[in-house]
This record gives structure tokens, C-alpha cells and sequence, in this order.
């Protein structure tokens, strides 16, 4: 699972778990990051952990556990603070954020 470095896609997936996790800089400044842990099925057998870190402006509506896909811009010409990627969903608004980095793992089976 992958993108090009100017924008990209991840398609057709089951939500399996959202952590959150929030710190504290050493120099007070407070973030955000994300980690959504993805399978192409219920059975786990092609699963990847996507870590989006220093979020911001998020909204999500969870009410569903699938998604046709997620769209990734590189907004990082816009010279926004932290601000290099937003991600959300095709269909309608259900997830819209942005994030400074994006990291995608694959999962072992």
C-alpha cells in the first residue's frame, strides 16, 4: 500500500482499530497521532497499520466500519505548519484531517 509523492489512495478496506495517541513536547508544544489498522477482509490476512502523525482539523464519522477509500493530497506547497498531507474519504465526509507524515506498515500474518 502505497502513493505517489504527490498524492495517493488507499482502497477498499475494513477499520479493524483507531488509537490515538496525544504527548507533550519537550518544549510544551502538545500533538496528536493517529494509527488506523486496515484489513482488506475480515479474515486479517492482508492487514497494514497506517501511522499518521501530527494530526490536526480532524473530523471523523465512524458510524461505518467501511470505507470505498481514502484520498491522500500533498499539500506541502501550501507552506501550512505541520499541515503536508490531507487525508479524507471519496464518498462523502466521513474522515477529513490533516497530518504532517504518513507512515504505512504491512502487517505480518
Amino acid at each position: 500500500m502505497s502513493w505517489s509523492e504527490k498524492q495517493g489512495e488507499i482502497n477498499y478496506f475494513f477499520i479493524k482499530k483507531i488509537q490515538k495517541s496525544n504527548y507533550k513536547s519537550d518544549y510544551g508544544v502538545f500533538s496528536s497521532d493517529l494509527k488506523v489498522h486496515l484489513a482488506k477482509d475480515i479474515s486479517d490476512n492482508d492487514s497494514y497499520t497506517v501511522e499518521f502523525r501530527n494530526i490536526t482539523s480532524v473530523n471523523f464519522d465512524l458510524s461505518q466500519s467501511q470505507f470505498a477509500g481514502l484520498a491522500i493530497d500533498d499539500i506541502s506547497n501550501r507552506c501550512l505548519e505541520k499541515c503536508n498531507f490531507r487525508v479524507y474519504t471519496y464518498e462523502s465526509n466521513d474522515i477529513d484531517f490533516y497530518c504532517e507524515d504518513i507512515k504505512v506498515i504491512k502487517n505480518a500474518t
